[in-house]
């Protein structure tokens, strides 16, 4: 009896328990996997892309999908493959930068809020309300009108639309913690 309790439990590789979590969660790692290719596609553009993304060849206008063009070309001859490769480290970075700058702004905002109370929180709570009050869409069309169209316009309009509920998110977290009974002990 003692020598089967005695005996070691077998450990399980690193490798064998990730396939394991990978086949209960298969949805999840099927999006995990499919983002991770767009991702890396976007950040090796430079050598996965067969062309410039601006080059423009007027002999190849409207060329279907082809082996020398694998989305075909554009009206300007431009290879559609090359400028979504490109395009899509434009996206990466309006989307990173977007969320950093407003957790940059945020999170201290709503963290010195919910921290400090009183005629503070009443004026900074009054004002992302009024925030909350404008769409995000029509304070990004905003931005963007005065600022012109450009990747950085682009950033501060998502930065300024998703300010907000930043803000609002940690004042809540800290609001919750203070009220906590390890907090006032």
């Amino acid at each position: 009896m003692t020598a089967e309790l005695a005996m070691p439990v077998p450990r399980i590789s690193p490798f064998r328990r990730f396939l394991r979590w990978v086949s209960q969660w298969k949805t999840f790692s099927i999006g995990i996997l499919i983002t991770s290719l767009f991702v890396i596609a976007a950040l090796f553009a430079p050598w996965i892309a067969p062309y410039p993304p601006d080059e423009t060849d007027y002999n190849q206008r409207f060329a279907p999908p082809s082996l020398e063009h694998l989305m075909g070309t554009d009206e300007h001859g431009r290879d559609i493959f090359s400028r979504v490769l490109y395009g899509g480290q434009i996206s990466l970075y309006v989307g990173i930068f977007s969320v950093v700058l407003s957790s940059l702004l945020g999170i201290p905002l709503g963290l010195t809020t919910g921290f400090f109370g009183g005629r503070y929180d009443n004026v900074v709570s009054r004002i992302n309300d009024a925030f909350f009050a404008v769409p995000g869409i029509l304070w990004a069309i905003s931005i963007v009108a005065v600022l012109g169209p450009s990747a950085n316009a682009a950033l501060l309009a998502l930065a300024v639309a998703r300010l907000p509920v930043t803000i609002r998110l940690s004042r809540a977290a800290v609001i919750s913690a203070k009220e906590s009974e390890y907090v006032e002990a």
